[in-house]
């Protein structure tokens, strides 16, 4: 079971289905499996027909029916009672794209249920609730190996360290208070009761170690922008091992309140740190790093991009990656107007400016519309002829 979870984790899809089907066929492990599967794939069918499903069925059903339909449709199918008991379901579903409906229930629920689950790893680890010092500063602790001395000079053993604890749950936490000021200021359009939000959050967590990040995506003026900027550069200068890959290219990228784009001239080149990309037999977070200069702009791109489709065939990411480098396209890359506006256009070279990197790629579309665009973009170039879309788009585009 943990080299399945592993191999999933790491984005290597097909390794987690392999052993997956390898397990011995035994009813104890039946939810087990069915929740996996429906994790890796996204393929919520199977779980549909269990009438009875366990708290693990409950979570693996909402990641996929989420990821494959809408999260609003999965939430309302799940008890409000359910929805309230773990912060699993506000956690996946502030990953996706929100209505404004369901905004509203997420910004009820998910900081509170946040600190609920801080406050039980407290409670099982022993140690007293702290206050608002005392919990920056224990989110902040580092992971530790998982035997240390214990009193006595004796050895003490755990498998999850207290620091592993604290940054499972400080991305968490800090991922929640962005995904609430996006609701309260960009869907529901309530900038006052947004910048309330900042203020009353501000001080218990301006101290945590990602918090920048936080503040970049809350800043409403310039100096704000760049001032979160500088401290980002710093965190990832000290600790870029802690610093998803998500969160290193929103340093250049526009931040969302149309201001100028800050490339501070401190910040280490994204492909720099990750020469590996993504790390070897891994497909971890590829949707992250289809941009990166490290992976896209080599000479094997096309082979590389191949192989991570192989490795995770269910990542729409990889597969779009896949498709419009076999078609000739290059990566999209992100520019500013004048105006501060995001544009995106086509570079006929790699960019130079900011280094390492070239742009996100969109995924409001659906795919059919991204294939669609890359064929317009075939029909439209000069020069020598390019790779055309195998025989599975051609089925696809022609499929109503």
């Amino acid at each position: 079971m943990a080299e399945v979870l592993l191999y999933a984790l790491m984005g290597h899809q097909t390794g987690a289905l392999e052993r997956l089907q390898s397990w011995p066929p035994e009813p104890a492990m039946a939810p087990w499996k069915r929740a996996l599967r429906a994790w890796v794939t996204g393929d919520y069918r199977e779980l549909n027909a269990v009438n009875e499903r366990t708290p693990l069925e409950q979570i693996g059903w909402f990641s996929s029916y989420a990821r494959s339909v809408q999260p609003t449709i999965a939430w309302e199918e799940l008890a409000p009672e359910m929805l309230a008991a773990r912060p699993d379901f506000c956690r996946m579903a502030q990953e996706l794209a929100l209505s404004v409906e369901l905004g509203h229930q997420l910004s009820r629920l998910s900081l509170a249920l946040e600190l609920q689950e801080i406050g039980q790893v407290f409670k099982v680890s022993g140690r007293p609730p702290p206050g608002p010092e005392g919990l920056s500063s224990w989110l902040n602790e580092l992971p530790s190996p998982c035997v240390s001395p214990g009193p006595g000079g004796a050895a003490r053993i755990r498998v999850i360290s207290e620091g592993h604890w604290a940054q499972f749950l400080q991305r968490h936490l800090c991922h929640t208070l962005v995904q609430n000021h996006r609701f309260l200021r960009r869907l529901w359009g309530v900038p006052e009761v947004a910048a309330d939000f900042v203020r009353q959050t501000s001080g218990p967590f301006e101290k945590l170690r990602l918090y920048p990040f936080v503040q970049r995506a809350h800043a409403e003026d310039e100096k704000t922008y760049r001032q979160a900027v500088d401290a980002a550069v710093r965190v990832i200068a000290q600790t870029p091992e802690l610093v998803p890959a998500a969160l290193w290219n929103q340093l250049y990228e526009p931040p969302p309140a149309g201001l100028p784009v800050y490339h501070s001239p401190h910040c280490r080149d994204v492909s720099e740190w990750h020469r590996h990309n993504p790390p070897p037999f891994t497909a971890h977070r590829a949707s992250d790093r289809v941009h990166h200069v490290s992976l896209i702009w080599q000479a094997d791109a096309v082979e590389r991009l191949e192989a991570l489709h192989a490795l995770a065939p269910y990542d729409i990411t990889s597969a779009w990656g896949t498709t419009s480098r076999n078609a000739g396209m290059p990566p999209r890359r992100l520019s500013t107007s004048r105006k501060g506006s995001r544009r995106a256009r086509m570079p006929s070279r790699p960019p130079t400016t900011p280094p390492g990197w070239c742009g996100t790629t969109s995924r409001r579309g659906p795919m059919r519309l991204l294939v669609w665009k890359g064929i317009r973009y075939l029909e439209a170039s000069a020069g020598p002829p390019r790779r055309r879309f195998g025989a599975a788009f051609d089925t696809y585009l022609a499929t109503p």
